[in-house]
C-alpha cells in the first residue's frame, strides 16, 4: 500500500550498471528515431507553424525550447515532441494496460535541461530508462479502462515519467522525488475527443505533460510538498483516473522486466491502432494497387478500441486522417504509407482515395486483441483477398531492428544531413552514455 514512496525508493537507488545491455540498446534506438522525426517535422512545412512555437513558449517554457534551438527553421511544438509521427516508447498490447508515448514528454525535457545545465550523458540515458519503466508500469495499473474512459494517457501519465527522468539525470534527493510526483498528480491532464474531429490541440498534451513535469520539480525543489501516497491513495491519480485501477502493477517487477525492450516503434505515420491493418495490405499491395478500381469492399475486423477510436471515415484534417482506418486503408493502395509526407493537406481531397476509403467497412470483433487483425477485400469479380496479422512490423514478435531504425533515420533526414554527419549522429547516439558533452552533441544537430 506505499507504491508510490516505493516506486521513488527503486528510482532513487537505480544504478547505471544496473540495467541491462537489451535496456540500454532498446532506449538508444527509440531516441535515434525521436530525433530523426523531430529533425523530419522542424524542416515539414506543415508541422512548421508559429503558433505552435507559442504553444510550446507558453506551456512548456523557454528553457525547454533550445533544443535544435538554432536550426535554419523555427521549431514547433508538433517538431519538437513529434506527437503527430507518435515517434517513441509505446506499450503495444494495449489490454494489459493504457498506451503511453513516454519519448515525446521525456526527450524534449531531458535534453533542454542536460543541455543547459551540462549534464552527464550517462545521466540522461538512466533518466530515459527510469521514466519510461515507471510510466509504463503506472500505464499497467490504470489498465485499458483509462483510455477507454476518454483520458489521452500521453497527458496522465507524462507529468509522472517526466518527473522521474528529470530527478534521475540532476541526481534529486529522494524526498524531492516524492514531492515531485506528488505534484504531478495535479499536473495530469488531457481527453481524447480530438480524434473526432481531429483537432490539432493532441499536439500540445506532450509539452503540457513535459511543462508539468518541469513545474513539480521546481515546485519541489524550492520546497512545495505533494502527497506521498498520490498514485494509490483513496482520492489519488487510480482513483481519480480509472475504474479498479491495478496499484500493484506499478512496483511489480521493477528491476527484473525490463518493459523498454518490449517497446514499439511505429513504421508508418498514424496512429498505432492502424498499423496492423496497414501490414496486412502491405503484403497484398502489388495486387490491391493494380486491382484498386475493381475493389467492391474492404472489411477490417479489429479491437474494441480501435473500433471505436478509429473506425469512421475522415478528411477534414491531417489528425483525423492519421487517426481514420478507412482512409488510412485507402491511403496505403494507393500511395507510399512508408512516406510520412503521404500525410498532407492535398491528399485529403484526393477523389480516388476518398472514393475507395469510402468502401471500407470498420467492424469490433470480440475474439480481436491490440495489434490483431482480420481483413477482406472483395473485387468486383467477387474473387476476394483475405489476411489475418497478429505481429505487424515494429511490434512484439515483429519488433524493428537497429538496422531499420538507421534506415528510417536516414529516410527523415534526408537533405538535411550529409551522409557522414547522419553517420556521426548516429555513432553518438549508439554511444551515447560515453558522449563528453550534451552540449556538443547538440551542435550536430544545430
Amino acid at each position: 500500500m506505499n507504491e508510490t514512496v516505493d516506486m521513488a525508493k527503486w528510482v532513487y537507488d537505480l544504478k547505471y550498471g544496473e540495467i541491462p545491455d537489451q535496456a540500454l540498446e532498446s532506449a538508444k534506438m527509440h531516441l535515434l528515431d525521436f530525433i530523426g522525426g523531430i529533425i523530419y517535422c522542424s524542416t515539414n512545412e506543415h508541422y512548421n507553424k508559429d503558433y505552435f512555437s507559442k504553444v510550446l513558449d507558453d506551456f512548456t517554457g523557454q528553457d525547454s525550447t533550445v533544443i535544435f534551438q538554432k536550426r535554419k527553421t523555427n521549431q514547433s511544438a508538433a517538431a519538437m515532441l513529434n506527437s503527430l509521427l507518435g515517434h517513441g516508447f509505446e506499450l503495444d498490447d494495449y489490454h494489459a494496460g493504457s498506451f503511453f508515448h513516454a519519448s515525446a514528454v521525456i526527450v524534449p525535457i531531458l535534453f533542454a535541461v542536460s543541455e543547459k545545465y551540462d549534464l552527464n550523458p550517462k545521466d540522461v540515458l538512466l533518466g530515459m530508462v527510469a521514466g519510461a519503466e515507471t510510466g509504463i508500469r503506472i500505464g499497467l495499473s490504470l489498465t485499458v479502462k483509462h483510455n477507454l474512459r476518454g483520458f489521452h494517457p500521453t497527458g496522465t501519465i507524462g507529468p509522472f515519467a517526466g518527473v522521474v527522468a528529470l530527478s534521475k539525470a540532476k541526481r534529486l534527493p529522494l524526498g524531492t522525488l516524492i514531492n515531485a510526483l506528488g505534484i504531478a498528480g495535479s499536473m495530469s491532464s488531457a481527453i481524447k475527443e480530438f480524434y473526432r474531429e481531429g483537432n490539432s490541440e493532441k499536439r500540445f498534451h506532450p509539452s503540457r505533460a513535459g511543462s508539468g513535469a518541469m513545474t513539480a520539480i521546481a515546485m519541489a525543489e524550492s520546497g512545495v510538498t505533494g502527497p506521498s501516497t498520490v498514485l494509490e491513495g483513496n482520492f489519488g491519480f487510480l482513483h481519480a483516473f480509472t475504474d479498479n485501477g491495478e496499484p500493484d502493477k506499478i512496483n511489480e517487477g521493477l528491476g527484473k522486466h525490463w518493459f523498454i525492450s518490449d517497446l514499439s516503434i511505429k513504421p508508418y505515420a498514424c496512429c498505432g491502432g492502424l498499423h496492423s491493418a496497414i501490414y496486412g495490405l502491405l503484403e497484398y499491395i502489388d495486387e490491391l494497387f493494380k486491382r484498386a478500381d475493381k475493389i467492391k469492399s474492404i472489411t477490417i475486423e479489429t479491437c474494441r478500441k480501435v473500433a471505436l477510436q478509429n473506425g469512421k471515415f475522415s478528411n477534414d484534417s491531417v489528425m483525423g486522417a492519421q487517426y481514420s482506418l478507412p482512409f488510412t486503408t485507402a491511403l496505403t493502395i494507393l500511395k507510399d504509407i512508408t512516406n510520412p509526407s503521404v500525410f498532407n493537406e492535398k491528399v485529403l481531397n484526393d477523389e480516388n482515395v476518398c472514393a475507395l476509403a469510402k468502401k471500407v467497412t470498420v467492424k469490433e470483433a470480440v475474439d480481436i486483441t491490440s495489434n490483431h487483425t482480420r481483413i477482406k477485400v472483395i473485387f468486383n469479380d467477387n474473387s476476394s483477398i483475405q489476411t489475418e496479422v497478429t505481429k505487424p512490423k515494429g511490434y512484439q514478435g515483429n519488433m524493428m531492428t537497429l538496422d531499420d531504425v538507421k534506415e528510417k533515420f536516414k529516410n527523415l533526414t534526408d537533405g538535411v544531413f550529409s551522409e557522414n554527419e547522419r553517420e556521426l549522429i548516429i555513432k553518438d547516439i549508439l554511444n551515447f552514455e560515453s558522449l563528453n558533452s550534451i552540449k556538443d552533441f547538440m551542435k550536430k544537430l544545430y
